[in-house]
């Protein structure tokens, strides 16, 4: 069995700080209606117009999202990522799902060790209802540069965001 990182509530902060907060169900961007979100970026049957929860609530409820998706994005995985790639894949999938994620390119190239391709296939997806949406083209550039990171140690959302200017330069 493949050895993941763990992830706690410290390290998603990309995911909060990309999906923004809200303690109250707000519809999609992109299309105005469906699906509602509520909390980092969480949606379901039960989250719809008028649902309010506690902070509370919204962080249990956060990482009990956390942690299936950690255990989703495990059953992809077919090599061991460091805690930033990992990271990286993990903010995508949140974003986009683990049925497209397990159909990707991005997947396939990271299951295939192609860690420069994979960081390429990022950018990709930066799309809401076929329309570009600047705020996915800017999260799917710090995915990419966090996962570019590599193995790196303690590298942080800042310092992902600092070498997003060499990434964009180099795509």
């Amino acid at each position: 069995m493949l050895k993941q990182p763990v992830i706690t509530f410290a390290d998603t902060k990309l995911i909060r700080e990309k999906e923004g907060h809200s303690l109250t169900a707000y519809p999609d961007p992109a299309t105005k209606a469906d699906p509602w979100t509520i909390s980092y970026g969480i949606t379901g049957a039960w989250v719809k117009k008028g649902v309010t929860i506690t902070q509370e609530e919204s962080d249990a409820k956060f990482m009990e999202l956390v942690q299936k998706f950690c255990k989703d994005l495990n059953s992809c995985l077919k090599v061991e990522l460091s805690k930033n790639q990992y990271l990286a894949v993990l903010s995508l999938m949140w974003n986009i799902g683990k049925g497209n994620l397990a159909k990707s390119t991005l997947l396939k190239k990271v299951n295939a060790k192609d860690f420069v391709g994979a960081q390429a296939e990022f950018g990709k997806w930066n799309k809401a209802a076929g329309a570009v949406m600047k705020g996915l083209t800017t999260r799917r550039a710090v995915e990419a540069a966090l996962f570019g990171q590599g193995t790196a140690d303690a590298t942080t959302l800042a310092d992902a965001v600092k070498n997003l200017k060499e990434f964009a330069n180099k795509a």
